[in-house]
Order: structure tokens, then sequence, then C-alpha cells
């Protein structure tokens, strides 16, 4: 550590007394910390003010640290200590909370304006990142603000009715998060409210947009074999309460245009039955979804697939938590009337010109089955058939409100 006062620069100093009603007055104007990790034991070292600070940031790995400090004790009836700091945090491959857990974090996180009063730190900041990883996803070029009052923790647009967090000051004050994902945009407004005597009561809620992802970035990265192309556009607004996944709920939906989808994972098992197997090309050239998020589901409303030689329409659910972690459902529909003529003897079977097929099992291991006999349908699957007939692509739906009260946009 090094705490400069040399020729030129701010001086540091310690005063006894400097006004009425202040015990002493410690100013601190350039200390640089070079590799450092925030573990307990520094954590316990560290003044009130910026133990505040660095727990609610909790980082993670060593850390290149550029701090103005002032310190001021005020006198009785309760002599109490308060603050007022800024921080330059170098990162590289570090993990730390800015209301989302950032991990592999290269580049700069900004304190500002940060201050203690003795029982409550209050901060705002700014993240300037080369890159990241958010939700295993690769982010470059994030950039973005966030405010830390008391236990809650804001990052982008504050939400609608609360008091505005950040001072002119900020670089990014009014913006939301932004970064590059797959070539594409992807923006963020969230807002938690950190429990850190109970986790399970810790409240959350964030909304994400994205716009215009490559596709094919993505499988490439996964290693898909699959044949995927086209930009991905979408939105997911989503709230929770404690660390677990089955406490998260939200909505949102997905659009791909443009699109050449050749073999989506699932609908591989619905082209393997015999009577889809024709030699025409089976990519789809728009695809739309529209989907709950709820008990450890994500539950599919709406599912449109548009091709030239065949197009679906169907609901289903895939699950990530809990007893439902990993399993698939899916029901397709599609109109056989002389889309794929390999299955065009099949209609007598059915006694309709629509194609029931369910999949069922889980994301390793599914099963397609073609159904004896079309269901009653009700008004969603009746308007997307309908749709098809007409040549008509669903739309995404109005966007959600960015901003709503914590807990609001459900």
């Amino acid at each position: 550590m090094e705490i400069s006062g040399t020729a030129g620069k701010p001086s540091p100093y310690f005063q006894i007394n400097p006004v009425a009603g202040i015990d002493w007055r410690l100013h601190l104007p350039e200390i640089s910390i070079r590799k450092i990790s925030a573990d307990e034991e520094l954590k316990e070292a560290l003044p009130d003010s910026i133990r505040a600070a660095v727990t609610h940031l909790d980082p993670r790995g060593p850390l290149d640290l550029d701090v103005a400090l002032d310190l001021k004790q005020y006198q009785a009836p309760d002599p109490t200590v308060t603050a007022s700091f800024q921080v330059d945090a170098t990162l590289k491959d570090n993990r730390l909370n800015a209301g989302i857990t950032l991990d592999r974090a290269t580049g700069h996180v900004n304190l500002i304006n940060g201050t203690w009063d003795g029982q409550i730190m209050s901060a705002e900041g700014y993240a300037d990142l080369d890159s990241v990883q958010v939700w295993d996803l690769p982010l470059t070029q994030l950039e973005g603000p966030f405010s830390i009052v008391g236990n809650r923790i804001t990052a982008g647009k504050p939400p609608v009715g609360s008091p505005q967090p950040y001072s002119k000051s900020n670089p990014f004050a009014e913006r939301e998060v932004v970064a590059t994902l797959y070539d594409g945009k992807v923006s963020l407004n969230a807002e938690a409210v950190i429990d850190r005597g109970n986790s399970q009561k810790t409240k959350y809620d964030a909304e994400v947009n994205l716009r215009d992802a490559k596709l094919e970035l993505w499988a490439r990265e996964k290693g898909s074999r699959e044949r995927l192309r086209g930009p991905v556009n979408g939105r997911l607004t989503f709230h929770g309460e404690g660390p677990s996944p089955l406490g998260v709920e939200g909505v949102g939906y997905v659009d791909i245009t443009q699109a050449q989808l050749y073999e989506l994972p699932v609908l591989i098992k619905v082209f393997a039955l015999p009577n889809f197997r024709s030699p025409d090309d089976k990519a789809f050239k728009y695809a739309y979804a529209d989907f709950r998020i709820r008990q450890g589901q994500f539950d599919f409303t709406k599912i449109q697939l548009v091709g030239d030689t065949i197009s679906l329409v169907g609901r289903g659910n895939v699950g990530f938590a809990g007893e439902q972690d990993r399993r698939v459902h899916f029901d397709f529909y599609t109109d056989a009337r002389n889309r794929v003529p390999i299955i065009e003897p099949i209609i007598q079977r059915v006694a309709s010109r629509w194609v029931w097929v369910r999949v069922d099992g889980t994301i390793d291991n599914h099963k397609a089955v073609m159904q004896a006999r079309v269901p009653i349908l009700d008004d969603v699957l009746k308007g997307l058939m309908k749709g098809l007939d007409n040549g008509q692509l669903q739309n995404p739906p109005n966007a959600p409100s960015a901003g709503a009260p914590l807990g609001a946009r459900r």
C-alpha cells in the first residue's frame, strides 16, 4: 500500500479538533493498494465505511485499488466516525456483486460519492468492463451505473417511483447497463434488497432486453453440431426471493427473424419420425416463443416456427430446477396440407389436416410420438394455426414497463 504526499499531489493530513464538534479528521486523498484480496481478515481491519462497501461488492480475487478517503469523528454524546470516499478498482478475472453477480470481470469499477454516517453506507458508481461473464454468458464492453444505499443495490435505471440514485458526476447516469453479446446488444435494469442475516429474504427484480444477437455464435461456443443461424431478439422480466432458482418468476419472449434453423435440438426427434422424412429442406426461417418462468420451469405458452416446407405451432415446458430440472414436454401441431407430400397419407388417419406430435423426456433423452387424434384446442393455439393459414407471423408483445417498483413487474 502507498499513501502519496509527494510534491504536486494532494497532501494527506491529520487534524485534532479541526472545527467545533469534531474530535479529529484524517484526510487521505491518494491511497494506492496493489494485488490485495478482500478476505475476512482484511474486512475486519477496514474502517466501517470501507468495510460496508467491500461487503456489498463482495469482490473475489486480487484487486488493484486507488482510494480517496476522508474520516471524521464527531463528539459526544456518542463518538461517531463518518466517512466520504471514492474507489477505483482495477479488475482482472475477478468476481463481484454490482446488483448482479459478475464473473471473470476485467476492467474498472468505480465508486463515487461514497458516504458512511456511522450506520448506513451509500455510494453510487459505474462499471466499465472490457469483458465479464453474467449467467454464464460472455459479455464484452459492459458499461453502466449502479448504486448502493444501505442494503438496496440498483443497476441501471431505478424502478418507477424510486428516487434518482445518480449524480451528474456519474458518466452513465440515467442509463441502462449495456453490453455486447454474440455481436448483439443486451441491456439490464435490476434491483436487489439484500438481507445479509437471512438470504432467504433477499428480494430481486430485473428486466433484460436482447437485440440482434447472432445465434450461430452461441451455437459455435456451445460446441453445437446443429445448423443454427439468425439474429435473436427478446425480453425477460423476472423477480424472486431467496437464492433458490425455484423462487424465480417472470415472463418473456424470444424471436428469430431471417433465420436458418435447420436442426433445432428438440425438433430433430420430430423430423426423425418416418412420416416426416422428406428430401426437402427443413429450415425454419422464423421462430417465435413467449414464456413464463415459474416453479422451476420455462413454460412456453406460444411457439411458432415457420418454414417454406413445413411450419409448426405449439406449447410446452423445459425444467431448470427442482423436480422438473432438465425435463422437457412439448406438443407441436403442423398443417399437413400439401406442405410435406410424404405425410399427406396420414391425414385420413387423424381425420384432420392438422397433425399432432408430442415430445417427452429430458433435455438429453427425449422422444417424439405422433398422436392419433388432435385434441380440442384452446383459443391461443387456434389463433396461431389461423395465423399460419393466413401467412401471419406472431409479433412480440408490447414492451413491459421498465422500472415498476420492486416486485411489481409481474
